[in-house]
């Protein structure tokens, strides 16, 4: 009885799994959707430093559920679930077929109503810094050093002069005040604690795309 028992924990906890991995990979399609068709309309088409604040905030709320609770309302850091929200968007550039190198970075973590996100400079320009620590892209690869375009992100294709735009969600639970085992409960996890899928969290997706005319260039949003 005890074993069948944990099986049918453990099948619970595969399902909740798959389930929170198929909502970030839908949370990273629409972060893309948002960033292909946010400047329509405008003169100028290019997407700012706002918009990606937005944007990171709003991708997110197919995962968390979506409306006002699950964003603090203080300056006080609140993260929505207990848990940590973040979104790098990454520029490469093709130098040949297939070789590419980075431009520039930006990365978002979260806490907020989405509106603040810009005025509270939460949105960190990664420019000239290394992207350790900060996303799934190989924390050996550095802004405009030239790479192999799979050493960059597995499966990345480019010929040159293309602009590619790598976004890269995940969410984690760098907070002192808990553990693995909270953040699995938070997850409604009965008993296995998940284990981080990438440099930046329990749950990443990374999603690759041609971004329309004029919406990025070789250098950040501002």
């Amino acid at each position: 009885m005890p074993i069948l028992i944990s099986v049918i924990f453990y099948f619970h906890d595969l399902s909740k799994i798959t389930l929170i991995n198929n909502r970030m990979e839908f949370c990273a399609h629409c972060a893309v959707n948002m960033f292909q068709n946010i400047s329509n309309g405008r003169t100028n088409l290019s997407v700012t430093k706002k918009d990606f604040g937005h944007i990171s905030a709003a991708a997110f709320l197919p995962f968390f559920g979506g409306g006002t609770k699950q964003y603090g309302t203080s300056a006080v850091p609140s993260y929505m679930l207990g848990m940590f929200a973040e979104m790098t968007l990454i520029c490469v550039v093709g130098v040949a077929k297939n070789r590419a190198k980075l431009k520039w970075a930006m990365a978002n973590v979260f806490s907020q109503v989405p509106s603040s996100l810009p005025t509270r400079k939460e949105v960190v320009n990664l420019s000239g810094k290394s992207l350790d620590a900060v996303s799934i892209i190989n924390a050996r690869c550095a802004v405009n050093q030239e790479y192999d375009s799979d050493f960059i992100c597995p499966g990345l294709k480019i010929t040159a002069g293309e602009i590619k735009m790598i976004v890269d969600i995940s969410i984690n639970f760098f907070c002192k005040e808990q553990n693995e085992a909270d953040f699995a409960k938070k997850l409604g996890l009965l008993l296995i604690i998940p284990q981080k899928t990438t440099l930046s969290g329990q749950f990443g997706k990374v999603t690759v795309f041609t971004p329309k005319s004029k919406l990025f260039g070789e250098t950040p949003p501002n």
